[in-house]
């Protein structure tokens, strides 16, 4: 297959050729234009299965390159680059048999590659299909454009049409979900769990957001109903929604839902309202899904909350702390328990909620800087990576304390590492000490072993893990060294020099001292000792 970008800027042209692995995707010519006439000059010579165009161009532009193309090559598919102002060419362009369409300033190397493996599928079964997943892409292709620009009402209507979208937006709800643990197939699942639900027995779509962890619903009243019966109808359709998805993949979901709304142009007004509202049942109790239908109506902040905070954080810190430098694992376990469980009991409002967690978080990590003053060189991993596991702090108070009793536990089981090792190396700088005291009487692995009351393996073992040698060459070296100074330093033969420094046998000794040195004793001798 064969793809012409074409752009009237070069940098342009420069960044979409390198925002994607063309032969990866199965592209095996990669061709530029500066506009529309150029490309359609080298068609023959191209022959492309894909284009990616500018709207924009001098000479030829977008919409007439898509029209000359379709005439020329109907299975040539199009992806259209925009600006946010350029709506109408885009809805010209789809009309004409444009695939998809970017924004230009938005456009990220993923989206681009997302849009070409959708219209791949295309190529390869002679037929682009709108449902599923090409589906989702062009409503998440709607959401982003909507979110990120300002447009009347009435063109995010004529928009919803053009790209399919169930939701005409006459009256609708926007539903934020959030997920315990990252999900990529969040949207997906959210899809086929509501079509098994009759799809909300409504136009509903779903759009995911910058984080794998949260999607989006927009799910539309029906023309007779009520806002009390649609309202409703979406908490026992969540409700089943939750529990499909906890059946098929285990993922807690919590719901928030925006008011009602019968104006287009407040779409993104209600996106934002429903992320306030899941975000308000950050420590809802309840075991099924959340819902808050109307985020101005929320928890006021209680008159307490300072009074929340001040205990919470000074009784905490010090119990913690203490916990932490003099206590047990238990002692922790129990502290935190308690006063979460007093967190909870005072219904305080979310921002003190978070406030209190985010005190606690601070309070660990001073109490754990506190710790690695007393042991240099510990490194312990921080409340947020110790375990490397998926963590919404904010999620719910049960889950957040678990947290800090799982750190704690962390931390407890990284001191007890610390104490074995730091006992270990004092065993071991005792052993060393012996044996410069003894290396020249006969001593053995075995005897060394008895003496310190250990298993002669183990301390072969432990002995190589903190020295680096073994423990024959540690004496052996330990022994030539005295043998090099009798050596230099007397006129002994070579067998009282074996014998005082250990080795006894002089044959062995000799051996042992031309392996360490690559001389023999007398070698040695001659070529090291001073001249008289």
């Amino acid at each position: 297959m064969n793809v012409i970008i074409v752009d009237d800027e070069p940098i342009v042209r420069y960044g979409i050729r390198h925002s994607a692995d063309w032969a990866e995707l199965g592209f095996g010519r990669v061709e530029e234009a500066a506009n529309g006439r150029e490309a359609l000059d080298r068609w023959d010579e191209w022959d492309p299965d894909l284009i990616v165009t500018d709207i924009k161009m001098p000479l030829l532009d977008g919409i007439g390159l898509i029209r000359e193309a379709k005439s020329r090559k109907p299975s040539c598919r199009c992806i259209v680059l925009s600006c946010a102002d350029e709506f109408e060419y885009v809805r010209e362009a789809l009309l004409l048999g444009a695939s998809d369409y970017l924004l230009k300033m938005t456009m990220r190397p993923e989206e681009l590659t997302a849009a070409i493996r959708k219209i791949i599928g295309g190529l390869k079964s002679g037929a682009e299909s709108r449902a599923g997943a090409d589906n989702r892409r062009l409503t998440a292709t709607f959401f982003q454009d909507v979110l990120s620009f300002q447009y009347s009402g009435g063109s995010i209507r004529d928009m919803a049409k053009l790209h399919r979208l169930r939701c005409p937006l006459e009256r609708y709800a926007v539903i934020a979900v959030q997920q315990k643990t990252a999900d990529p197939d969040l949207a997906e699942r959210l899809s086929e769990a509501a079509e098994a639900d009759g799809g909300f027995a409504a136009g509903f779509d779903t759009f995911v957001g910058p984080d794998q962890d949260e999607c989006t619903l927009v799910a539309e009243a029906g023309a007779d109903e009520s806002r009390t019966a649609f309202v409703a109808r979406l908490d026992r359709a969540l409700g089943r929604l939750a529990a499909r998805m906890a059946e098929r993949g285990g993922n807690e979901l919590r719901f928030g839902a925006s008011p009602v709304q019968d104006d287009a142009g407040r779409l993104a007004e209600s996106f934002r309202e429903a992320g306030e509202a899941v975000r308000r049942h950050s420590y809802g109790a309840a075991a099924g899904p959340v819902i808050w239908h109307d985020p101005l109506s929320g928890m006021p902040m209680q008159r307490e909350d300072e009074t929340v905070l001040a205990r919470f954080g000074n009784e905490l810190r010090l119990a913690l702390t203490e916990a932490l430098l003099y206590g047990t694992e238990e002692d922790a376990s129990r502290i935190i328990d308690d006063r979460f469980a007093q967190l909870e009991e005072k219904s305080c409002s979310l921002r003190a909620a978070k406030q209190c967690i985010d005190r606690a978080a601070a309070i660990v990590n001073v109490a754990v800087l506190e710790l690695s003053g007393l042991e240099p060189g510990c490194g312990y991993a921080s409340l947020e990576t110790f375990d490397e596991a998926p963590f919404r702090p904010y999620w719910s108070f049960p889950q957040t304390a678990e947290r800090f009793k799982a750190y704690f536990r962390y931390l407890s089981a990284m001191r007890a590492g610390r104490r074995k090792d730091e006992g270990c190396r004092s065993v071991v700088r005792e052993i060393e000490q012996f044996l410069k005291n003894h290396y020249c009487d006969k001593i053995t692995l075995e005897e060394t072993a008895k003496h310190f009351h250990l298993n002669k393996n183990y301390l072969s073992e432990l002995f190589k893990d903190e020295t680096g040698q073994t423990f024959t060459r540690y004496v052996n070296t330990l022994r030539i060294q005295k043998a090099k100074q009798l050596i230099l330093h007397t006129t002994d033969t070579v067998s009282d020099i074996s014998e005082k420094s250990g080795f006894g046998d002089f044959r062995y000794f000799s051996k042992v001292f031309r392996a360490y040195t690559g001389l023999s004793p007398t070698e040695f001798k001659m070529k090291t000792a001073p001249n008289p």
